[in-house]
């Protein structure tokens, strides 16, 4: 999953904001397990903040 995640903002960085913030509304709603979460999580962490500058 990482790796992927990693993939994603390398190739696509104007899309990974909305990917992860998206991602972190469905942890909610789907009830993923802890595992997924906390990567969720920590991308969203970096790249979901509309303060981040790139």
């Amino acid at each position: 999953m990482e790796e992927v995640f990693g993939q994603l903002v390398s190739n696509i960085p104007q899309d990974a904001r909305g990917f992860f913030q998206e991602g972190m509304q469905q942890m909610d709603i789907v009830g993923y397990p802890d595992e997924v979460r906390q990567v969720m999580e920590k991308y969203s962490g970096l790249w979901g903040s509309e303060s981040r500058l790139h």
